[in-house]
């Protein structure tokens, strides 16, 4: 279900991309504005205080990576329960928080890039047991107000191979 389970802090990381017409760019894939999750705003998946971020690296061109900073650019959220969100390959220069700033689910955190080291423009998304990307141990992310594969949900783990959409409750987000 998850090509990242073999890392205990992303054993339940989701890669996030938008699909339409059963592809995730238009075109030839080479540019990485044919990519249809490039340049989508990221918002805050809950209330937090932001503890990690990374604004500076560039964008990687389709098919390539950068191994030495696999997060690239991003921001870790401490929850106050333990929980702390991961959010990674944002644009550079892209992001609108700062180091210790409080945010608010919904809030606007950045764009989505191709910094680090990706597979495709996407958004990288796990929840851990600390503060430092890579560092932490993994755990479920339990998603609210959704729609599954065409099916309103309240609460859901996402799978591999879901088709989802934000919920009516969410509005829009």
């Amino acid at each position: 279900q998850n090509y990242h389970a073999m890392t205990r802090d992303q054993r339940f990381a989701h890669d996030l991309v938008i699909v339409r017409d059963g592809s995730s760019h238009q075109g030839d894939g080479r540019a990485l504005t044919d990519y249809f999750c490039y340049g989508r705003r990221i918002l805050a998946p809950g209330d937090g205080e932001v503890v990690w971020m990374c604004d500076s690296l560039p964008d990687q061109a389709i098919g390539t990576g950068d191994p030495a900073h696999p997060v690239g650019n991003g921001v870790v959220i401490d929850h106050g329960t333990g929980e702390f969100s991961v959010l990674a390959h944002l644009q550079p220069h892209s992001l609108a928080v700062r180091l210790g700033q409080q945010v608010h689910a919904g809030d606007f955190i950045g764009l989505c890039g191709n910094s680090g080291n990706p597979s495709e423009p996407h958004l990288h998304y796990h929840l851990q047991n600390g503060p430092k990307p890579l560092e932490g141990d993994g755990f479920p992310a339990v998603f609210h107000e959704l729609v599954i594969d065409g099916k309103p949900v309240t609460d859901a783990e996402i799978v591999k191979g879901e088709r989802v959409q934000p919920g009516p409750a969410t509005g829009g987000k």
